[in-house]
């Protein structure tokens, strides 16, 4: 597997030498043995199952049996400074595997919202109709080139952050409750350069 070394500026890509490391272990079901270093530089030494290895958001991760914790983490691949396979396997929890989100490997649990209406200026609509492919969304495109979104259910968080990020692109049409949050979130923004 090779790693680009080009990537956008929020990627953290890990060490060839760990993420190698890493895919044996997850490939060969070994037990590893990591050094592990929090956001807030703190270093901890665990054995871990590595179930799952996944890329989100430019990030890799690895979701993984702790025996530290006893528990399923998710843990940011870059954030392990050392790897060491031991001889100890491990047999996969395929429940781990069959519940597993790509889409929120995090396991966060937000708050749905149904039936939105979203409209994207002609300027994004193609970008937008390309991401559009599931059987949760539909769309129209207007006389003008802009475009309406229907979505039938989707996480509250992630319609918000679509929606700042597009920018001025981007206006919710439908529910109200969204548009009351969006205000609010706007109006947050603006204080910081007011």
């Amino acid at each position: 597997m090779v790693l680009s070394k080009y990537s956008y500026f929020w990627t953290r890509n890990p060490s060839p030498q760990i993420f190698g490391s890493l895919f044996e272990a997850w490939k060969n079901h070994n037990t590893i043995e990591i050094s592990y270093e929090t956001p807030a530089k703190e270093i901890s030494v665990r054995k871990i199952d590595p179930y799952i290895i996944t890329s989100y958001k430019g990030t890799w991760y690895t979701k993984a049996w702790c025996h530290l914790r006893n528990s399923i983490r998710l843990f940011a691949v870059h954030r392990i400074k050392q790897i060491t396979l031991t001889e100890l396997t491990f047999e996969v929890d395929e429940s781990i595997i069959t519940n597993f989100n790509k889409n929120n490997p995090f396991d966060f649990k937000y708050d749905n919202v149904e039936n939105i209406e979203l409209l994207f200026s002609k300027e994004i609509a193609y970008y937008i109709i390309e991401r559009c492919n599931s059987n949760n969304y539909s769309y129209k495109i207007n006389s003008d080139g802009s475009l309406i979104v229907y979505i039938k259910s989707a996480p509250k968080y992630y319609i918000l952050c679509w929606i700042l990020c597009k920018g001025s692109n981007a206006k919710i049409l439908k529910p109200q409750s969204m548009i009351n949050d969006i205000k609010i979130h706007a109006a947050k923004i603006l204080e910081q350069y007011l």
